[in-house]
Formats: C-alpha cells, sequence, structure tokens
C-alpha cells in the first residue's frame, strides 16, 4: 500500500509540473516495493502475520503459500513503476 500511495502522491507532482519529486518519489517506491518483496522473500513467517493482520487467508502450516502472487503482483507494479521513471527521467532532464 505505501507503493501505491507514493506513486499516487507522485502522479499528483506530475500533473502540478514538478517532475524532478515526481521522480525520487517513484524511485522511492520502487526501492520501497523491491525491499518489501525482498523480506517476505526472505522471512514468510513476517508475511504470513501481515496478512493475517490484515484479514487476508494464512495457510499457518505454510507460511510461503500465498508468496508466488506477492512476486507476480509486486513484478507488474515494478514493472509499471520502472517505466514510469524512466518516462520522468526524461521529462526531468536526466536523461
Amino acid at each position: 500500500m505505501i507503493t501505491v500511495g507514493i506513486g499516487v502522491l507522485a502522479l499528483i507532482l506530475y500533473f502540478t509540473g514538478q517532475y524532478v519529486q515526481a521522480f525520487w518519489l517513484i524511485a522511492l517506491s520502487i526501492l520501497s516495493g523491491s525491499l518489501a518483496l525482498l523480506k517476505a522473500i526472505v522471512n514468510p513467517n513476517w508475511y504470513a502475520n501481515e496478512r493475517m493482520k490484515a484479514g487476508l487467508e494464512v495457510d499457518i502450516f505454510n507460511p510461503r503459500n500465498g508468496i508466488a502472487s506477492l512476486i507476480v503482483t509486486k513484478g507488474i507494479l515494478l514493472t509499471v513503476l520502472l517505466f514510469i521513471a524512466w518516462r520522468l527521467a526524461d521529462k526531468a532532464g536526466y536523461l
């Protein structure tokens, strides 16, 4: 959720013409999403506990269950964010 929230803030900055700030927020969003994915892969019990807190279904006997869907979801989201970062870097004058 943090990744999406940061992305929405970057979208607002984009529409106000503040491309440099929007780029860095997207970069922060990419970093945050990547680190959360890495933490879930390294520590599946943490991910299972977070799913329980959110009220989502959890297999207590196999905490790795559900990580595949996280990888696919984050993979798609990070791909989109990387494309947006590339476009913003061009508008901000970094490329």
